[in-house]
Formats: C-alpha cells, structure tokens, sequence
C-alpha cells in the first residue's frame, strides 16, 4: 500500500511512523529540507521537499496510483490546495484532510467535491479525549467501544490497590480483563502470569456501566469533578468550557489573548475569564486558580504545560490534564505521575489506521507512545474465525482478546469462547499485525 503525505510537522510525522509501522510504503513531501533530512534518517520513507501543491512536484512521484493521500500541513487553504491538485495529478484511492475551520469541513458540496474520506480535527478530538477523562476522574486514558456499551481505561496502580501485586490469573474478575500495562515506559500485551505493580499504568477493559464499582473495588476515589482551571483558551479550551459550563462545574479560565478571553466571557458568563499568562505565579496566586479538583494545560508551549502541571501537583491539585505532543516532555510527565498526558497527534494516527485496514466498520485506537493498537471487529457468516473457540483461532503474535460484545451484553471472553454471527470483540496488538487480524472477519 503506497501512502502519501503532504505536511511533515507533527501530525504528518506521526502518520509516517505509524504507516511504516503498517508496512506501507510512504512518500513525504514537505517543503522543509530539515524536516524531511530528519524524517528520512529514521523511517524508511521517500522523502522529497518541495513544494506539496505544486502539480510540476507530484507528478514526479515515482508510483502515479497513491492508496491513501494524506494532506496534513497546519494551514487550511494550503491543505484543501494540496488535494485539489493532487486529485488532477494523481490517481488516488483514498483521501485524508486536516482541517480547523468548521466552516470548509462542514460544506458538504467541498468535501464531495475534492472526494474527502476522512477529516482530521486535532482541536475537536483533543477536546473530546480530555472530556472523556473529566468524566471518569481516577482515569489517565479513556477509550470508548461497541457505541460506548464498553470502555478501555487507564489507571495508575496504588499501594492500596488490592490487585496489586497479584497475577492477571490470580485476578480472575468477570467485570473486567487487564489487556495491557505500562511498565518501564513500555506498554505490554499482559500474559496470566504478568504481574499487577505498584506505579504501573495499567488498561482495563470493560462494560461502562460497571466502571465506578470496579474503581470502587480498586480503592480509588470516583469523586465527580466539580471544579476546573483551564489555562489556554483557544479552540481546545472553548469545547472543553462548554462541557463544563454545560454540566455545572465551576469553571475558570486563563487565556493571553485578550479578545479572546472577551469572547470566552460572552459565551460562557458563568466562568472566570483572566487574561495573563499560565506562568504569572501572582496571577495563579490571586485567583487561586490551583484551587480546583482538575487542572488541563492546553496552551500551544508543550514545556510551560508540563510544567505548570508539575507545580499543580506540588500545590495539592488531585489530577492535572496536559496538552503534549513532544515525546520527550511525555515521558517526563509520565515519570512523575501528573496523571493525563493527552497527545494531538494520536487522533490522526487512528484515522490512518482505519483507511489503512480499508474496513468501514472498524474503530481503531492507538495509545502515545505505543507499538500497540485496539481494533474492535465483527463476526460475520463469513467470517474465518466464526463457531471456532477463542484458543483455536490462529491470531497473529501478541494479540489478545479483551472484550465481547453479544446481544447488547458485555462479556469477558475466556479461551473456551466459541465466536457466533454478531459477535464484537475488541482486540489489542502490534500495529503490523492489526490488518493481519481484519482479515480473520
């Protein structure tokens, strides 16, 4: 499968790795020459700079049929540019667009009009994963299956955590399976024998209507969240304040633009908007803008929102949401416990992943920082895997099976399951093995 991709920052990097990840071939183009020096000395990619909507350019590519086109620079026109002329120059089969502005991805008749497949809005998405996560308060990650009857949520391991330092197989609970942990910042696929430890981060699969009894059992604190700061206002905190506005919870906001904070205290009257900076220490004093049960950084300086949350958590804030897409500064804030890391990127990687599978009926999920993918698929009359017990199917390596979802009933499936028509499953593995997985439905 032959990938292209218009826009080598953050996003179009990230679905780079992971295309290669996938075993595709992917061609770059950018018109930095540092950026895809960078790129090309460490994926096994075709990088070309230049100029992405120029025609002249792409029809110089060696392969003239692309299977997926991904446009991903952070300008709009550029990016809508770019997919028009590629569309002219090339024959391509699938197509996918970032766009922030509601008004160009919400034109029906534009996005018929350049064949768009799939639309990536980092702000929108990175507004809903941090809503997820004021929902469920103890939860570092929060991904939603079977139309939200099922969730996959991270949590950090305490001392008091009654599970702690027993064995999946001695766990054994029919509520909720533990497909992966975090340890020595890598994610693993858990075994029987894997152990639940103290510190550790670790994703467990379940019905959502029994999520506040299992964090019961687990000795964690399902307290709502009733009172928010946010420091940064832009698209990302906007969608954020409505929820909360919206849900009751009291709400404060720190922007340093100040029309923008003059929009934000039109729209939401009932919120404290402050204009200043998230690093005036007098202005966060003053407003006692650490007197909240959650913190969320979402302002455009990585360093100054790991930071800011590092203080938060010095200063007695219970759970701190930060806005990060450098991996270096990720795995600092994971080292020090601040809770949520929420990275933009990852909503492009799961979009990628989809087109990838080619498969309308898939949902894919990926986790910062990880070689590991969940996939949720069906069972269907024509299925491989259909009336063959769970131990028999011949997945790839490293893969598991967390949860089933049969008649509207969420199950913990064992080896002993037989698949019937209709079952969902939700799966966890490497990335080069989830397409491998979708053929088995």
């Amino acid at each position: 499968m032959h990938v292209l991709i218009i826009g080598a920052g953050r996003v179009g990097s990230a679905i780079a790795d992971l295309a290669v990840k996938s075993n595709c071939d992917v061609t770059i183009v950018d018109a930095s020459e540092a950026k895809i020096k960078r790129l090309s000395d460490i994926l096994d990619i075709n990088g070309i700079t230049g100029d992405g909507t120029s025609s002249e350019l792409l029809s110089k590519i060696n392969s003239k049929t692309i299977d997926i086109l991904v446009v991903a620079t952070r300008d709009d026109i550029t990016n809508i540019t770019a997919t028009a002329v590629a569309n002219t120059t090339l024959d391509i089969k699938k197509r996918l667009i970032r766009l922030k502005n509601q008004e160009f991805y919400q034109n029906e008749a534009l996005m018929k009009l350049l064949h768009i497949n799939r639309i990536i809005d980092i702000d929108r998405a990175v507004a809903d994963r941090i809503i997820d996560l004021i929902k469920i308060a103890p939860a570092t990650n929060v991904l939603e299956f079977f139309d939200k009857k099922a969730v996959v949520i991270g949590t950090r391991v305490k001392n008091n955590n009654p599970y702690a330092m027993k064995t999946i197989e001695e766990i054994s609970n029919k509520n909720f399976s533990i497909p992966l942990s975090y340890h020595s910042g890598n994610y693993e696929i858990t075994t029987p024998k894997s152990k639940i430890i103290p510190g550790d981060i670790v994703l467990i699969a379940a019905s959502t209507d029994k999520v506040e009894e299992i964090f019961h059992d687990m000795a964690e604190n399902t307290k709502r969240i009733d009172t928010v700061s946010i420091i940064g206002g832009g698209r990302k905190g906007r969608y954020i304040a409505k929820y909360c506005v919206d849900n009751g919870i009291d709400l404060k906001i720190i922007d340093n633009d100040p029309e923008m904070c003059n929009e934000l205290s039109l729209e939401f009257p009932s919120a404290v908007v402050m204009f200043g900076s998230g690093s005036d220490m007098q202005l966060i004093k003053t407003e006692d803008v650490f007197s909240c049960d959650l913190l969320i950084t979402t302002t455009k300086d990585d360093e100054m929102n790991i930071l800011l949350s590092v203080l938060a958590k010095r200063m007695g804030v219970k759970k701190c949401i930060t806005v990060t897409a450098a991996e270096e500064y990720s795995y600092i804030a994971e080292q020090l416990g601040l809770g949520s890391i929420v990275d933009p990127k990852l909503s492009s990687s799961a979009a990628i992943l989809d087109m990838i599978m080619d498969r309308k009926a898939v949902s894919v999920s990926v986790l910062k920082g990880s070689k590991i993918g969940m996939i949720e698929e069906t069972v269907k009359s024509t299925s491989p895997v259909i009336n063959q017990l769970i131990e028999d199917i011949k997945f790839p390596s490293m893969c598991k099976v967390a949860l089933l979802l049969r008649r509207d009933m969420v199950i913990v499936p064992d080896d002993k399951e037989i698949l019937i028509e209709g079952d969902r499953l939700i799966l966890f593995a490497p990335f080069g093995n989830l397409a491998k997985i979708s053929k088995l439905f």
